[in-house]
């Protein structure tokens, strides 16, 4: 203690006795103190509604929700008391070498899926998503019932519409991008002219300009894998706060939920010049699954077990790509075009009729002659009209053949 405090207690006591020495607020309330009826609100709303989050984003929502701010050493404090402690472990630190973030916004995008059980229904859902590699930035998320091509579709869309074309792409050796025979052809069967089959989402994204590279481990695209981890613990509190329990009010909430979640935990770039290209693409021509099919004497093509005709002047017998696309329908793509198609009518089987034993006696024709009968429902003929239930159920089929 110093010199002159020293002086001012001994004063004190000499005048007020040994009362002198404690200080003047002990048993007294702080005036800054949060009153007990706030603290056994914050514990209601921790049991009764967020339960489950850690302490940083139960600060955030008490924030955003419940109009509520505090400190998160406060609301450690008040939870502590309440034997309440965080559902996030301490783990000993694992020693790792890091790699350096790419210094321009766009030059490298992570993209992976994660299962989880997101909506607490013991139902795992997919999480399909993509991350700026040097800012940290969410550029897209979509949710599915299986990793599929539909949820890396919807990605990229969201990227390519939100930020643009980024200049590569880092992704798993999962076989929705490329070949599981791409790599392993020998030296004999590349001179022999051997090629490996390409995706559909590898054809899109060479396409698109941008170079694909293959991780070797989880590890190796750290900053996902982190990603996954952080939004299976606030994502699935998230909708169970809003009351979200399907994977299609889960998509309408991410849409708004990444820009929150950018503006949180995103950083700086190292250099301001963002590679993120412009769109300059027919992204129905590229985002889609398309095959190969041979047009007919008739303008008509067979894709599923249901026949097309396309719409314009195409010339027959000439070599197409049909373009199923999940939102649009299905087209004909023919030298760099696209083209409407419509189905045509399934020819209706006539009823055979009740065979009815003849008293007659039988009569043949001579020759080996043979009559046939002709009606105007045995011919085909094309329809500008279509049930949209036929047309999805055969996008389902695509789709879920491309998983």
């Amino acid at each position: 203690m110093s010199e002159r405090q020293i002086k001012r207690l001994r004063k004190g006591v000499q005048k007020n006795g040994k009362g002198a020495v404690t200080h003047g607020n002990k048993g007294k309330t702080s005036k800054t103190a949060i009153p007990l009826a706030q603290r056994k609100r914050i514990v209601e709303f921790y049991n009764e509604k967020y339960s489950g989050a850690n302490y940083q984003h139960f600060v955030e929502l008490l924030e955003e929700n419940e109009k509520i701010r505090i400190s998160d050493n406060t609301v450690r404090r008040i939870l502590n008391a309440a034997g309440i402690t965080s559902p996030k472990t301490k783990r000993k630190p694992r020693k790792h070498i890091r790699r350096k973030r790419r210094e321009h916004e766009g030059a490298l995008v992570q993209t992976d899926a994660t299962p989880h059980d997101f909506f607490g229904t013991g139902t795992k859902c997919c999480l399909h998503g993509a991350v700026d590699d040097a800012t940290g930035k969410i550029v897209g998320l979509y949710m599915t019932k299986n990793e599929c091509l539909e949820g890396y579709f919807n990605v990229f869309e969201q990227m390519i519409g939100n930020f643009g074309i980024p200049a590569s792409i880092y992704a798993d050796r999962h076989t929705i991008f490329s070949s599981p025979m791409a790599g392993k052809l020998t030296i004999e069967d590349e001179l022999a002219g051997k090629q490996t089959n390409e995706t559909q989402l590898g054809r899109a994204v060479r396409e698109l300009g941008i170079t694909l590279i293959k991780a070797r481990s989880p590890q190796a695209k750290g900053r996902i894998e982190r990603l996954w981890g952080t939004l299976q613990d606030r994502l699935t509190i998230e909708f169970r706060s809003n009351g979200i329990c399907d994977s299609t009010a889960a998509n309408d909430f991410l849409l708004a939920y990444i820009p929150r979640f950018n503006q949180r935990f995103a950083v700086e770039a190292a250099e301001p010049v963002s590679l993120f290209a412009p769109n300059a693409f027919d992204l129905i021509n590229i985002l889609c699954i398309r095959e190969k099919r041979k047009l007919d004497h008739g303008g008509a093509f067979s894709f599923y077990g249901q026949r097309f005709v396309v719409a314009s002047s195409i010339p027959q017998g000439a070599n197409i790509e049909v373009i199923a696309h999940r939102k649009f329908g299905i087209f004909a793509f023919y030298k760099e075009n696209r083209h409407n198609v419509f189905p045509i009518e399934k020819q209706k089987q006539r009823k055979k009729p009740a065979i009815v034993p003849s008293t007659q006696p039988l009569r043949t024709m001579p020759f080996g002659l043979k009559y046939r009968e002709y009606d105007k429902n045995a011919y085909t003929h094309y329809s500008s009209e279509y049930a949209d239930s036929e047309i999805l159920a055969i996008l389902n089929e695509v789709f879920s053949k491309n998983l």
